[in-house]
């Protein structure tokens, strides 16, 4: 006979991990289950496992452990492995709300900004998405958005980026500027004009200079920018000496006049010498002159007992010459050239032979009588020279200016689509709709759709979030779709 010895072990208990399960609406968590046997050996029995919801409109289990949560709220999954159970407790939440910070976004071509998502809760919580949501372009050919909500600018214009989180979406809007830089080479012109093109330009966003004042205007694509009040790039120097011909002229009552003379206006100094000759002027009286001119005197004589003797007295009382004057300044000395004697006058007597007598003489003069030369005269000399300033430093500035201009420009319309269930789409225009045909962007999440005809103006179903596909369509297009997977 043979025996045969044999080791029976049970399983002593069951865990689960995780223990508890949060999860969102749509979901899944793979649950892990070890049986500990009595030996203390332990194995995964999560496949052999059974597993049960206790509410399964809330959360379902497959076979293999893979928990799906279904709508919101608090349940519990039942395990059992060889009679031996445990649970585990499961919270399933949904998304109520989805939002994005910045909400409006305005950036350079080539710059970039980072967007955060932030998904609130149905228990209230919130929890940051931006890594886990997905985003959409309305227009890549204007922004660019990774996974993890980087936006990059691609070229100027307006547009929109959707962001999806576990059925719920928000969206942020795109405002991509382009920028022209305008060069006003250096000159000694501070205030200057330039007239540029910017093809397909929509509207000015900014425009501002590095120094002094820029103002600006529109006409079509054309722009005019104008500059005025920069600071100076530099500026160069040169030194000059001002100078000047001065003539002048002395004037004073003698012909001595220095061969040069001093100038000094306060300004310009220097040496003037003599121009040409003096010249006079007469100021007041008169040349020397001379004339003959006559006068007469009259002598007196008394005499006793003789005429004779009276009219002897008479005569010898007149000089032999008088001195002579009148108001036109002549003068001279006159000589006596003759004489004449007047009757005798007898003025009573003592006897017959005792007599008083009086006699007159005239005396004639004569002579040439002269007056002075009395002329004043004013002498002037002209002079003339070249006089220098102080020395002057000119400063010659230069200006350059460098403008920036911010603008949009008109882009080619783009629309954004989602697919609901029975595959009809909403399209909604960029705003810088120029053309009847949209690129619409469109997603699938689940079901089948074959054959559908994407419309306009469809209710969109915000519960469906797909993969992006892109279709170029006028008003009306048909196209096939697979569900996601196949």
């Amino acid at each position: 006979t043979t025996s045969v010895s044999a080791k029976i072990i049970a399983v002593q208990s069951l865990s689960v991990t995780p223990a508890s399960v949060s999860l969102l609406v749509g979901a899944t968590q793979q649950l892990t289950v070890t049986a500990t046997y009595s030996d203390g050996t332990t194995k995964d029995v999560t496949s052999q496992a059974t597993y049960q919801a206790v509410d399964p409109n809330i959360a379902t289990v497959n076979a293999s452990g893979l928990l799906t949560g279904i709508a919101p709220g608090n349940t519990t999954i039942n395990i059992a492995y060889a009679g031996r159970t445990t649970s585990v407790s499961a919270k399933i939440i949904a998304v109520q709300s989805l939002s994005v910070t910045p909400a409006s976004v305005s950036l350079l071509v080539g710059a970039t900004q980072q967007l955060t998502v932030t998904a609130t809760f149905s228990d209230g919580t919130t929890q940051n998405a931006t890594s886990l949501a997905t985003y959409l372009e309305a227009n890549k050919s204007i922004v660019t958005v990774n996974a993890n909500g980087l936006i990059t600018g691609s070229s100027s214009g307006i547009t929109t980026i959707t962001i999806s989180y576990f059925g719920k979406s928000t969206s942020a809007s795109v405002q991509v500027r382009a920028a022209e830089y305008v060069t006003f080479e250096e000159s000694t012109v501070q205030t200057r004009s330039k007239t540029i093109t910017i093809p397909n330009l929509k509207s000015i966003i900014s425009v501002s200079v590095n120094t002094g004042n820029v103002t600006y205007s529109v006409s079509g694509n054309n722009v005019t920018i104008n500059v005025s009040n920069g600071a100076y790039t530099r500026y160069t120097t040169s030194s000059y000496t001002p100078s000047k011909t001065v003539t002048t002229s002395v004037t004073r009552s003698d012909t001595n006049f220095p061969s040069t003379i001093s100038y000094n206006d306060g300004t310009y100094s220097g040496t003037l010498s003599k121009s040409g000759s003096y010249t006079s002027q007469l100021i007041s009286g008169s040349p020397a002159a001379s004339k003959t001119v006559t006068d007469t005197r009259s002598g007196y004589g008394e005499s006793y007992n003789s005429c004779e003797n009276a009219q002897y007295i008479a005569r010898n009382s007149l000089p032999s010459s008088i001195s002579y004057s009148d108001a036109q300044g002549f003068s001279g000395t006159l000589s006596k050239v003759s004489t004449t004697n007047g009757p005798c006058t007898v003025h009573g007597s003592h006897s017959a032979d005792d007599h008083w007598w009086s006699a007159t003489a005239t005396a004639n003069y004569s002579g040439t009588v002269r007056k002075p030369d009395t002329r004043v005269y004013q002498y002037t000399q002209s002079y003339s020279g070249t006089v220098y300033g102080a020395p002057v430093t000119y400063y010659t500035y230069y200006y350059a200016y460098s403008v920036r201009i911010e603008y949009l420009a008109d882009t080619a319309s783009i629309a954004s689509a989602v697919l609901n269930d029975q595959g009809l789409a909403t399209s909604v225009a960029d705003s810088n709709s120029n053309s009847n045909d949209n690129t619409v962007v469109y997603h699938v999440l689940r079901g089948e759709v074959g054959n559908r005809t994407v419309r306009k103006n469809i209710e969109l179903d915000n519960s469906i979030v797909s993969i992006p596909q892109q279709h170029l369509f006028g008003e009306n297009h048909t196209f096939n779709i697979t569900r996601d997977g196949d």
